[in-house]
């Protein structure tokens, strides 16, 4: 993310989605609000850019879609497909298990 530096992001729709987005990444990335993640003084330049929590939740299911959707091409044009599978527990120890087709 490019900041300018008057301290707002770049002027412009296409910017600002942008950097919704990559917001968006970041906190589904570090499971944090975005003022732990860059710190007090971004949450100004943060505020310019449209994320509220419902927002914020919609950019990150997009990009889950979208992963999801380059993940199925790639499997469905490949001439070979390895399973890998993972169990884990989460804090309340309840068992997840994972596929991954590649």
């Amino acid at each position: 993310m490019r900041l300018a530096k008057t301290g707002s992001y770049h002027t412009g729709v296409s910017q600002h989605l942008k950097a919704s987005f990559e917001i968006a990444f970041m906190i589904a990335k570090q499971k944090k609000p975005p003022t732990i993640i860059l710190g007090g003084d971004a949450e100004q330049k943060i505020k310019s850019i449209s994320l509220s929590n419902s927002t914020g939740k919609r950019r990150i299911d997009d990009i889950a879609a979208d992963t999801k959707s380059e993940i199925i091409n790639k499997v469905k044009l490949s001439p070979l497909v390895a399973v890998s599978c993972d169990e884990s527990a989460e804090i309340s120890f309840k068992k997840r298990f994972c596929t991954l087709n590649l």
